[in-house]
């Protein structure tokens, strides 16, 4: 799910599997399981707090203070060094 292009994951380990014939049908039902989580997470958050939430949930709970900037500072540094990944 993860692996953006076919070349770098996906079709290595389709080589070296002990039933190539199969593989597609598990890389399929694998991005359908993820996809449907991330669906039902979303669905839950929004019967949760509500459609109109426009505040992020983990940084709103925060205090304020310097603890407060330092993590969302980290956080966001961490999301920019993830996107080469």
């Amino acid at each position: 799910m993860y692996a953006y292009e076919g070349i770098g994951l996906i079709m290595p380990v389709r080589d070296v599997a002990k039933y190539p014939e199969t593989y597609w049908k598990v890389v399929y039902a694998v991005i359908l399981t993820v996809l449907l989580t991330y669906i039902c997470f979303g669905q839950f958050c929004v019967f949760a707090w509500g459609a109109d939430m426009t505040t992020p949930l983990i940084t709103d709970q925060l205090p304020d203070g310097l603890i407060s900037y330092s993590i969302k500072l980290l956080f966001s540094i961490n999301l920019i060094f993830s996107y080469p990944l």
